[in-house]
Order: C-alpha cells, then sequence, then structure tokens
C-alpha cells in the first residue's frame, strides 16, 4: 500500500500540474465501470465540436450517471430549502421541521448533490431561453467565483444543459472549511496565511503570472492540507456511488492523479463525509479568526450562500444561538475579515463574484 503522506501529496500534485490536456481514464469497482475525464487547470479549447471527449461519452454511454467534482453545497442547500417548504405545506405528512435545520454540512442523501432542472432553475421564472437558463445555473449551481479548474465548469454547465441531473461529488466547501478548521491549531493556520501572502508578494515583485490568487497558490504549497481530503472524499464517493451505477465523471487533474495512485485501496465514504469534532481548546472567538483566515485565502465566502439557515454551525450545529449573539459573531467575523483580507487583496489577483 501507498501511504498517501504529505511528500506523496506534494508529488502528485506536481505530477497534475503536467496534465494540460483533458485525459481519459478507466476503473472498475463492483463489476461497473467509471470513465473518468480530468480537468487541468488552464482553459480547454477544441478545434472542433466532435472533438470535445464529454459530449462523446455522453453519446457513447447514454445510460451512465454523470458526477462532475464540483462543489455542492448550492444543491444541497436548495434540496433542503425545498423539504423545509414542504413541511410548512404538509406538516401531518413529514418529519420534524426541525431535521431540516441546516445543522452541519455532510451529504445526508446522493440525490441533495444532483443538479436536478427543479434546482439550477430554483424560484426562477420559468423559461426555454437559453441565455437565460445559464444566467440561473450559474446563479443557483455553478457560483460566480473563478474557477481553478476551468472545464469542469464548463462540463458541469454543458451536462445541465442536456438534462444529463449530474451529481456534484467534491466535499462541500463547508464541509471542507470545518474540518480544516478542526485539525490544525489558530497558530498553523496563521503561519499557512503568512506563507501564502509571502508568495504572493514574491510573485507580485517578480511580476509573475503564475499563482496569482491565494487559493491556487495555497493549493500548490499545502496540498496536504488542502487537496488530500478533496480527493478522498471525491475517490470514496465515486466509490460508493459505484455500487450501483456504471459513471461518467470529470474530475481536476489532482484528483485524477490520485485516483490512478490510490484506486485500489478501500475507501468508506461514511469516513469522509463527517464533520470533525470542534478542538476544546478552541474558544467562538478562535473559530471566527479561523474562519475568517480561510475566507481570505481562498478569496471565497463559504458562510455566505444563500438558504443557509445556520451559518454558524461550526459554533452550534443546532442554531441555539440567540439573534443578539448571531449579530455579534458576525461583528468579529468580519473585523477579522477585513484584517486578513487586506493583506491578501493588496498581492492576489481578485477572483470573488458574488
Amino acid at each position: 500500500m501507498l501511504s498517501w503522506t504529505k511528500e506523496v501529496c506534494f508529488n502528485m500534485y506536481k505530477l497534475s500540474k503536467l496534465i494540460k490536456h483533458v485525459e481519459t481514464a478507466e476503473f472498475m469497482h463492483k463489476g461497473n465501470k467509471l470513465t473518468v475525464l480530468s480537468a487541468p487547470d488552464i482553459t480547454v479549447d477544441f478545434e472542433k465540436f466532435h472533438e470535445e471527449p464529454l459530449l462523446k461519452l455522453l453519446v457513447d454511454l447514454p445510460n451512465n450517471l454523470v458526477c462532475i467534482q464540483h462543489n455542492p453545497i448550492k444543491t444541497m442547500l436548495r434540496f433542503r430549502h425545498a423539504g423545509f417548504k414542504f413541511i410548512e405545506k404538509y406538516p401531518q405528512h413529514t418529519k420534524p421541521k426541525e431535521s431540516f435545520e441546516f445543522e452541519l454540512p455532510y451529504i445526508q442523501d446522493w440525490q441533495e448533490c444532483r443538479a436536478v432542472l427543479p434546482l439550477h432553475q430554483y424560484l426562477k421564472e420559468e423559461t426555454d431561453n437559453p441565455e437565460i437558463l445559464v444566467k440561473n445555473m450559474i446563479s443557483n449551481i455553478i457560483g460566480r467565483d473563478a474557477p481553478r479548474f476551468p472545464y469542469i465548469n464548463d462540463s458541469l454547465a454543458v451536462t445541465m444543459l442536456k438534462k444529463c441531473d449530474p451529481v456534484l461529488i467534491d466535499i462541500p466547501e463547508p464541509l471542507f472549511r470545518m474540518n480544516i478548521v478542526n485539525s490544525y491549531s489558530l497558530d498553523g493556520l496563521k503561519l499557512i496565511y503568512k506563507t501564502v501572502v509571502s508568495n504572493l508578494k514574491k510573485n507580485k515583485m517578480d511580476e509573475t503570472e503564475l499563482h496569482s490568487t491565494g487559493n491556487g497558490l495555497a493549493h500548490d504549497i499545502f496540498p496536504g492540507v488542502f487537496q488530500k481530503e478533496r480527493d478522498l472524499f471525491t475517490l470514496s464517493f465515486l466509490k460508493l456511488l459505484l455500487e450501483k451505477y456504471n459513471i461518467t465523471a470529470v474530475v481536476s487533474a489532482p484528483t485524477y492523479v490520485a485516483m490512478t495512485c490510490f484506486w485500489e485501496e478501500e475507501f468508506n465514504f461514511s469516513d469522509f463525509n463527517k464533520a470533525l469534532e470542534r478542538n476544546d481548546e478552541d474558544s467562538d472567538d478562535n473559530l471566527l479568526e479561523k474562519h475568517a483566515i480561510l475566507d481570505a485565502i481562498m478569496n471565497s465566502k463559504c458562510w455566505n450562500e444563500k438558504f443557509m439557515m445556520n451559518r454558524f454551525c461550526y459554533i452550534d450545529k443546532m442554531a441555539n444561538i440567540s439573534e443578539g449573539k448571531k449579530n455579534e459573531m458576525q461583528e468579529t467575523f468580519l473585523k477579522y475579515y477585513k484584517e486578513y483580507n487586506s493583506e491578501m487583496e493588496a498581492f492576489a489577483e481578485q477572483t470573488v463574484g458574488e
């Protein structure tokens, strides 16, 4: 067995940087086949429409379940909100309203990660206009943050337009952030932050076009922190789905490399689809500062999603926090975020959308 060490993480990530076009691989599990495409960290152009490999697979393997390694939090929240509204309308036929509180952002049912038409057009005016459809998809599912792997977003849009109902198989971003925060001390995250800022500053002084965002640089320097859990979550999710389905998938180049190295290992999805317990030594203030650091590094406001009932589930998962306390915590969080983000903004290329 190849140990998934810090050094192995770094070497696999270096290998993924060599992938400059869409590669294809096949894997078997429980008698079912996975056909997977790699998404490089550059924009991929195809001279001829029919040369686009995903479109060809959708034609050749029309019955496959389609999976895209994209953050599923937007579909999850809309799925849960729809269930919450159904409970309000039909309380006598459903489970208690409290069960639909956001609680912890792990996946309760893989169907809530599926970008079906009712979700990517959720609470939008019905239309057949392709331009408006895509705009709604961006707002409800894809998001406006600049993608690290553009082919993933392209693939997600294509499969939604073709009504393939893709399953989004990346780790939900809030869960990812919680597990980093609960795995590293405040001093440890501050050190990561300082390292990223230092390298951004150096790159700007050298006038290099590489690593122009904190998020990209954090993954490059610390793949054991920012990439490994994504890989483990996605691999284990795919193996879970492969127990019942043949799959066509698009994953990031780093995850693609990890699959080629570790596919034969056993992965239990429940081991990765869970939130780690908060550290006893972490005060509420410490947790707010840690999450502010990650928002600044990753240039993404993770806890600002629409339909998120409990934005402080990393402090109290059942949302037992008074409105006054929430306002205090929000002010504390914003104070830390402005402090850390101001230095990031001085050196990083801006990519935040909404």
